[in-house]
């Protein structure tokens, strides 16, 4: 009998241990990826771009000098006339107002010239390359996050998000890339940048099947492409940069094994006392 009480007690532990929640890893992953961008101030460099008080993305600045920022093409309808009447750049309790400067529908790319920049904005380094297999940090503004704010789009542009993920596939000729990882419609636009913080593409779209949703960047090549037509001048990622730390080294299978190990010898110790307690 008490063999099958050890049993049944080393079989919850190891189910307890096992089936731990992935998105609770995930949630923890994503903390440090915000810890990572605002330690070392990306978060600065991201606004909210509204269109015509309908629809909306995530831009970020990649020349402060000539108040330039990137964002999505369908974040302002692909609309390449849109003007101050239609574009606000949000960010806390500032705003302002910008102009389409050159807009691409075939790479998904808006570059907008603002009136004003922000005071403390961050600028956006351009990597030289993205490669599949790079851990990239996915940083924006979910639609989740407007709906978490009560629909109140000036306080959720000052607390924007950020998320872990891998480059899963590239499709060079076309300047497009499979990112794993999760995005919302109020990512499109936004940065994302390698462990570096340098840009190594933007979210564009999603594609949803019966089993899975695929998430797609437009990539740093394209981005340059886009930036040196319009006339842009825009800073190279060094090769090597420091930032305030790193991506953490943890993986959340890895972690899980180590947890049912340990579960496993605690329930054979169990075991052995039960046993030997019976033996006595």
């Amino acid at each position: 009998m008490l063999k099958k009480i050890a049993c049944i007690f080393l079989a919850l532990i190891l189910v307890a241990a096992l089936t731990m929640p992935i998105t609770a890893q995930d949630q923890d992953r994503d903390v440090e990826a915000e810890r990572l961008v605002y330690d070392n101030s990306w978060d600065k460099g991201v606004v909210v771009v509204l269109y015509q008080s309908r629809q909306y993305g995530t831009g970020w600045w990649v020349n402060l000098d000539d108040k330039i920022l990137v964002t999505a093409a369908h974040v302002v309808n692909f609309d390449s006339s849109a003007d101050q009447n239609d574009i606000t750049i949000i960010r806390g309790t500032w705003t302002t107002k910008g102009k389409v400067v050159y807009l691409d529908r075939y790479s998904d790319i808006c570059v907008i010239q603002a009136d004003q920049v922000p005071e403390g904005a961050f600028e956006f380094s351009i990597a030289m390359d993205v490669r599949k297999g790079d851990r990239i940090i996915v940083i924006g503004y979910p639609y989740e996050l407007l709906q978490v704010y009560a629909n109140n789009i000036y306080r959720m542009s000052e607390n924007p998000r950020a998320s872990f993920g891998v480059v899963t596939w590239i499709e060079t000729p076309y300047r497009l890339a499979e990112i794993g990882t999760y995005t919302d419609a109020g990512n499109s636009g936004g940065p994302i940048v390698n462990e570096k913080g340098a840009v190594v593409g933007l979210v564009t779209f999603a594609l949803t099947g019966r089993s899975a949703t695929l998430y797609f960047m437009t990539t740093c090549h394209a981005i340059r492409e886009v930036l040196d037509r319009a006339g842009v001048h825009y800073s190279i990622a060094p090769e090597f940069l420091e930032v305030g730390s790193s991506f953490p080294s943890s993986n959340p299978k890895l972690n899980l094994i180590i947890l049912g190990l340990g579960a496993f010898i605690i329930g054979v110790m169990v075991t052995m006392f039960i046993v030997k307690s019976k033996r006595r």
